[in-house]
């Protein structure tokens, strides 16, 4: 799930370096640090590595401001650094940078591999609360109370594809109410912490100013920007300290997710390069909440941070979450940096990072392993995914795979948009099986069953060259038949009656198209019935085709297949020694 080639820390400008006096200044410098991982996860110890940044105005597409490179080499640990402003220069000037005219993106490159862009989060921001307007959406479906919603199933289409079931929810020490929605076997509260003590009654240590919140190491909390409304909003931002506190900062029975947790769930929304829409609530993000749909019932918030040295950030840009798990020392400080998730307003990405531990993030809850096996389909990129099973049992059906109806009457059979295998009932003018149907039995036909849908095939191209029906004046007993399906017996007995030359009924009876080897000669009402249908199977050369019935010894029937005055059509006799063409049918 991890999809970064190299473990960035960009948080090293972005959350902890850079005291809260300088954000509307220039830096003169960037401290970046990074872990470099071959693609098989393996550390690049002792490798030159040759390192690209570019800073965007704006967007992450935004105008280039600012560009240089650094010829790096990692150490024993895969872990290089360098001084983002100190390179080599190709473009902009670093302490031209305007850092209060917007924000910021910063791109990295190593090589010619693009680790991507991400928002440099000491940029400032407009810091808002939202009032608290209520209404209901225009489909009668949804009640809002400023940013929190509740979805009354089955009244619009517009609900239908969520993915989640809801849960029964719980209730933290201080009173407060988390609803909660399972998928997939995993039960997670469907708000932030709010929390102010730990389980057992602790009081979790709050109201600490910067100085003391950047040096702390015990567990202590926040609300942004100290404004009780985005408590309601957003829940309380806990250092990674609070989180993994023995004392439990979620509800009995319920602990912070761990890295695994977060990924499996990631992977039940289709990955992490669409999760993050899913994840997030269609309100409560700036402009333009890329693909904010909350399908999977997680109803994320832009709650934004409390950075480690610095003061309220990203309010309606990002939402962060930590998870349970902390990261290997790789000798910075003496530190370790714990893994959380990120979404953005600008994608439907869900990025998992690293940061250092004396950040205040928001938490959400998930509830101990301990529901009962429940079998069903657990893939969440299935059409009838079942929320709350947390067992797979092989029954996932997927859309527009190919699939068994059970009817022998049906082709092509896929799953549908309803979830249902089904097929294309046969009928004339469809591909199948070599050629095109051009005729289904009726009752009383040779070859009719009751129920079932069968009849003859065309096939889409004559026979090279032209043949005689026989080498010369012959009877041929049995292959007088004239009737829908008799084309069959006819061919069998010229086949086994006349072989002193290559015959009209041999060439078709050898004839292999699209796999299928079963051809025969037509009967000359089996020709009729393809000449009446011969609109659903495009044109046909302006020949006569010989049918596989026998008028006497010295004639056998033909049909003229022509649109033109140039050719008389329909049924005549002829003799059996001339040239005529074949355009062979099989049964089905």
């Amino acid at each position: 799930m991890k999809k970064q080639i190299t473990f960035v820390f960009i948080p090293l400008f972005l959350h902890f370096l850079i005291p809260s006096s300088l954000h509307s200044q220039s830096p003169q410098g960037i401290p970046y640090q990074a872990v470099m991982r071959n693609a098989d996860g393996s550390v690049m110890a002792s490798s030159a590595v040759n390192m690209t940044f570019m800073i965007h105005d704006g967007t992450a597409n935004g105008t280039v401001v600012y560009q240089e490179s650094h010829a790096l080499t990692s150490n024993a640990q895969g872990l290089v650094s360098c001084v983002v402003g100190n390179g080599v220069v190709s473009q902009g000037n670093f302490i031209n940078i305007n850092w209060g005219s917007g924000a910021k993106f910063l791109h990295v490159m190593m090589g010619t591999t693009d680790l991507g862009t991400q928002q440099m989060l000491s940029v400032p921001y407009a810091l808002y609360a939202d009032e608290l307007p209520s209404r209901v959406s225009a489909e009668g479906d949804t009640l809002w109370v400023g940013n929190e919603f509740v979805i009354v199933p089955g009244i619009s289409a517009a609900n239908s594809s969520y993915l989640y079931a809801q849960g029964i929810g719980v209730m933290d020490i201080d009173g407060n109410f988390y609803p909660s929605f399972i998928i997939n076997g995993q039960e997670w509260m469907q708000k932030n912490l709010a929390v102010s003590k730990y389980r057992n009654g602790d009081p979790i240590p709050t109201g600490l100013d910067d100085a003391t919140w950047s040096v702390t190491t015990i567990g202590a909390y926040a609300i942004y920007n100290n404004e009780i409304a985005n408590n309601t909003l957003y829940g309380k931002l806990y250092n990674w300290y609070a989180v993994n506190d023995s004392r439990g900062l979620c509800p009995t029975g319920w602990h912070v997710p761990s890295d695994t947790e977060w990924n499996i769930f990631i992977a039940n929304l289709g990955g992490d390069e669409v999760a993050g829409g899913k994840m997030k609530a269609i309100t409560g993000w700036n402009s333009p909440n890329t693909g904010g749909t909350n399908e999977s019932g997680f109803t994320g918030h832009a709650g934004g941070e409390r950075s480690a040295y610095s003061s309220y950030v990203n309010m309606g840009n990002a939402g962060d979450w930590w998870s349970g798990t902390d990261f290997f020392e790789y000798n910075l400080n003496n530190s370790t940096f714990p893994w959380f998730i990120e979404l953005y307003s600008y994608d439907s990405v869900v990025n998992v990072l690293n940061l250092a531990k004396n950040n205040g993030l928001s938490v959400r809850c998930l509830k101990d392993s301990e529901i009962a096996p429940i079998q069903g389909c657990t893939d969440g990129a299935a059409c009838n995914f079942m929320a709350n099973a947390n067992q797979d049992d092989g029954s996932c059906l997927y859309q527009n795979a190919t699939c068994d109806d059970g009817n022998v009457n049906t082709i092509n059979d896929v799953i549908n948009v309803s979830c249902q295998c089904a097929g294309t009932v046969l009928a004339i003018g469809q591909d199948y099986q070599g050629g095109k149907i051009a005729y289904i039995f009726q009752p009383g036909e040779n070859g009719y069953v009751s129920g079932e849908i069968h009849g003859i095939i065309v096939s889409n191209a004559d026979v090279a060259n032209t043949f005689r029906w026989a080498c010369t004046v012959t009877d041929v007993p049995g292959a007088s038949g004239n009737g829908v399906g008799a084309g069959l017996q006819n061919t069998m007995d010229i086949v086994n009656g006349v072989t002193a030359c290559e015959t009209a009924a041999l060439a078709a009876y050898g004839f292999t198209l699209n796999g299928f080897n079963d051809w025969v000669l037509p009967s000359i009402s089996e020709l009729s019935v393809i000449y009446e249908n011969r609109s659903f199977f495009g044109t046909f050369p302006n020949v006569w085709y010989w049918s596989s019935t026998e008028v006497n010894a010295y004639f056998a029937y033909r049909f003229g297949f022509s649109d033109s005055n140039t050719l008389q059509m329909g049924a005549s006799t002829f003799g059996k020694e001339s040239f005529s063409g074949v355009r062979p049918v099989r049964y089905f």
